[in-house]
């Protein structure tokens, strides 16, 4: 993000239940976080974008937000590759994508995978 001279926020907790992932959950959930950071910069022009990771009744969410130009979600989410891939690889591990926005107030990306404590 600095090289896009894109703010980056970190929202962590002061504690995460331990717990742990396999190899293939932390490999999709690595790869759709990517590409939604690489689509926030290249797509939505961005001031911060903000990462926020919890743990939620046995589910790990890992959030990405940015205070760009935002978009139809509807539409993205039905017609872009990007968004197709990142569906595929959360459900290919149990988990889900959701994608949130709306013109001139910033997109979101939730990526929920589920967590063994």
């Amino acid at each position: 993000l600095s090289a896009a001279e894109v703010l980056c926020r970190f929202d962590l907790p002061e504690s995460m239940p331990a717990g742990s992932f396999s190899a293939a959950q932390r490999y999709h959930l690595v790869l759709a976080a990517k590409e939604a950071i690489h689509n926030a910069v290249r797509h939505g022009k961005p001031g911060t974008v903000t990462l926020r990771l919890s743990a939620d009744g046995g589910s790990f969410v890992v959030s990405i937000h940015d205070d760009g130009c935002g978009c139809d979600a509807q539409a993205i989410a039905e017609s872009t590759r990007g968004c197709a891939n990142m569906r595929l690889r959360m459900e290919t591990i149990g988990g889900n994508f959701l994608l949130t926005s709306a013109p001139g107030e910033g997109t979101t990306v939730v990526l929920t995978t589920p967590f063994s404590s």
